[in-house]
């Protein structure tokens, strides 16, 4: 059964897919009332902002076209960040594409525009089968304050529930760590290479 995010309460109208989103058959769209909470955000944003910010479709993937993920790459190093680049490089590898169980990966698109991602693998520090990890996080820059990081990390939350008992990462940036504890989770270091953890009681 369907647990919707706790966070979330706004409408479950199917989002419509936009005209220009390339057909991706290896991917699934998460529940309308997901979609539709970015489109309200970024619609009364972009209203000032003059940014035609109407259709984020957040999906569960499991192909990447090839250098899909070059854009994000450059930016995400341009603000010192290396992880998006680790990503590119363990995807093309296959040494790491959220295909095990419990795992997932999820992108948040624009138009069909890579604007975001994130990672959920099994924990590889902790040594426990209950502890999922979230990954390689990235929202890019013009899009960020529209709620789609929270709407990523609800989707990766929702899935964790139903095969681990906590949720951890690792973050040493101020303004990631701010987020992740609005979202719920606590500073800890319970597990090796954690800094957060997110308990998930089942219902």
């Amino acid at each position: 059964m369907h647990r919707p995010p706790h966070c979330l309460g706004l409408s479950s109208r199917p989002a419509r897919p936009h005209a220009h989103c390339p057909p991706t058959p290896t991917t699934s769209r998460l529940p309308g009332f997901l979609v539709r909470s970015a489109q309200a955000r970024m619609v009364s944003r972009s209203a000032h902002q003059g940014a035609p910010m109407n259709d984020i479709q957040i999906m569960r993937t499991t192909l990447l076209l090839d250098g899909e993920l070059d854009e994000l790459v450059r930016e995400s190093e341009a603000e010192g960040f290396e992880f998006v680049g680790r990503l590119r490089d363990e995807w093309n590898s296959r040494h790491n594409r959220f295909d095990q169980p419990g795992e997932v990966f999820f992108t948040a698109r624009l138009q069909g525009r890579l604007v975001g991602i994130c990672g959920l693998n099994r924990d590889p520090y902790s040594g426990e089968p209950g502890v999922g990890r979230v990954r390689r996080m990235y929202v890019r820059k013009e899009f960020r304050r529209f709620g789609i990081g929270r709407l990523l990390l609800s989707a990766i939350t929702e899935v964790a529930r139903d095969h681990f008992s906590f949720l951890s990462l690792r973050t040493d940036n101020a303004i990631a760590t701010q987020f992740y504890e609005r979202q719920g989770f606590q500073p800890s270091s319970r597990f090796e290479g954690g800094t957060h953890l997110l308990s998930l009681p089942r219902p």
